[in-house]
């Protein structure tokens, strides 16, 4: 009966996959892990979530970080040999979460892409400020047998449908409408006398008739 009052046990509850597709522990390479050490740390957290396997997603971003084998391949050795070292033989490999922006083009055109398994391809956007070309370039990575998974859609308020206006309804009040009263007493008194006898009506008659 009193359930809520036992305390809840703190043993991790573990997901309901066991791939992760999109997480930041490549160490030093985007705004995620800085070092191996915590890569692996993270990595541990996840598997008492119940994951075992795991894809990793580094930025590949213009400007920011424009992240290709030369810096993505000696940080996954750096992870690995961390893992080797703890005894840890989980699988973890890579991918990348692309911004769609001018690299992106051009390493897409030059078939510079790390796909996710069966040609998915994680992409995302600013939160902000939605790509002119969207659709197009859905539809062209479509085309060319590509799938796009777009990243942490609940980010982009644009893309969300619009809600309607709620307005709370007036609380309106009936305010009786004083000029109808002397018509409802007349009415009333013309449907008495419709309904009285005729030598009642006839005195009436008479006791209103002008002298």
């Amino acid at each position: 009966m009193f359930d809520f009052l036992k305390k809840k046990s703190k043993d991790p509850v573990e997901l309901c996959f066991t791939t992760d597709i999109h997480c930041h522990i490549v160490p030093g390479v985007d705004d995620g892990s800085p070092d191996a050490a915590t890569s692996a740390d993270l990595i541990e957290r996840m598997q008492s979530w119940g994951i075992k396997r795991i894809i990793a997603s580094p930025h590949v971003t213009q400007t920011t970080f424009e992240n290709d084998a030369s810096t993505i391949d000696p940080a996954m050795e750096k992870l690995h040999a961390e893992l080797q070292r703890r005894g840890n033989d989980i699988e973890v490999s890579h991918s990348a979460e692309y911004r769609i922006d001018e690299l992106f083009s051009r390493r897409l055109e030059a078939g510079d892409i790390w796909y996710l398994p069966n040609n998915h391809l994680l992409i995302e956007n600013a939160f902000l400020q939605e790509p002119w070309n969207l659709d197009q370039l859905i539809f062209d990575l479509q085309v060319k047998g590509i799938r796009p998974i777009l990243a942490h859609p609940e980010r982009y308020v644009l893309l969300a449908p619009p809600r309607p206006l709620q307005i709370a309804p007036c609380k309106r009040t009936a305010v009786p409408d004083q000029s109808s009263q002397p018509r409802r007493r007349i009415r009333k008194d013309r449907e008495k006398d419709s309904r009285a006898p005729d030598s009642q009506r006839a005195r009436r008659l008479h006791r209103h008739r002008p002298a």
